[in-house]
């Protein structure tokens, strides 16, 4: 019988059942926002990882308004605005998707930019239609030696939005406004991103988006928000643009759903409630060894029962950090 009974402790009968009931409960609420969680090896890759990287747009929208032409201009507002479309277009900016919608509404088609280049943090430049045109914050204009309108004036007009310049041919020619909102599947995640440590490292083309900045409007630790440039961007774009790169991690966020991030913090938690049902496992081996001196559990049945109240209670354990 005691033979019997040891046997039966040996054998960790529910750990794998519990690990993955609390897998099943959390791709329920995954499922809402269009992520899953399909395989243990995406938990194991998040768990062990100093670092993700994402891309600006999985955490941020843009809004652009105000386009106002500056005194002098030479061509019509629409005309500027479509400018302005070519470049941040071209240099696959958030604020460029909002420039395709207004070229939509006033059914004109955006000129092609060639040579398009982004300077860190200052903005774009750009060939469209043999013109040499800047798109960028009042620090790219000061780089680029062209006057620039009074600080404390362009403050009262921006507001808490961000002012952005057109410059065509060295002219300053028109200004808009843009403003950025966080993606509603990321609010309220800063405390639990914060908790795991780790790094969130971001590809972006937004210059007005400072890591600073981006540290404020999501709430996250400046510490743990590293913007990728130049090389670290190139090898990134190249990973995602190359599919035979790719490792499945059986994480899966469709591009539209923008929920990666809400998706990596679940695998985060999910990888510390395994290595706490573990060590709560072998603690509960240990205990019912002890136990086994006692009459009572020299029977099979009273240690699976005690195997059986022992992962109940993981269980809820291990449920409670989750939600934490």
């Amino acid at each position: 019988t005691v033979l019997l009974s040891s046997v039966c402790l040996c054998l960790p009968v529910l750990s794998d059942t519990v690990r993955a009931i609390s897998v099943y409960l959390e791709n329920m609420s995954l499922k809402k926002i269009g992520t899953a969680v399909t395989d243990y090896e995406g938990i194991r890759l998040v768990g062990k990882a100093n670092g993700v990287a994402m891309d600006i747009s999985d955490l941020f929208t843009a809004d652009v308004s105000s386009v106002r032409l500056t005194p002098g201009s030479h061509i019509n507002k629409s005309d500027a605005a479509l400018y302005a479309s070519s470049v941040t277009v071209g240099a696959g900016t958030l604020t460029g998707k909002c420039f395709e919608d207004f070229a939509k509404q006033i059914e004109k088609e955006i000129p092609e930019a060639e040579n398009v280049q982004y300077e860190d943090l200052l903005g774009y430049s750009a060939w469209v239609n043999g013109k040499r045109v800047l798109v960028g914050t009042r620090e790219m204009l000061i780089q680029h030696s062209i006057p620039v309108p009074d600080e404390n004036e362009e403050r009262q007009y921006a507001k808490n939005r961000f002012l952005m310049y057109l410059v065509i041919e060295g002219r300053m020619t028109a200004t808009f406004l843009v403003s950025y909102k966080v993606n509603s599947s990321v609010r309220k995640l800063s405390h639990s991103f914060n908790k795991t440590g780790l790094v969130l490292m971001l590809t972006s083309k937004e210059p007005c988006l400072s890591h600073v900045e981006i540290s404020k409007r999501l709430d996250i630790d400046t510490a743990g928000i590293k913007l990728l440039s130049g090389k670290g961007s190139s090898i990134i774009n190249e990973y995602r643009t190359n599919t035979m790169a790719r490792k499945s991690s059986g994480l899966v966020c469709p591009k539209k759903s923008r929920a990666l991030l809400p998706l990596i913090l679940s695998a985060h938690s999910l990888y510390n409630s395994g290595k706490l049902l573990f060590n709560v496992g072998v603690l509960g081996q240990v205990a019912a060894f002890l136990l086994i001196v006692l009459p009572l559990f020299h029977s099979p049945f009273a240690i699976v029962f005690l195997q059986l109240v022992w992962s109940v209670a993981t269980w809820l354990l291990c449920t409670k950090k989750i939600i934490k």
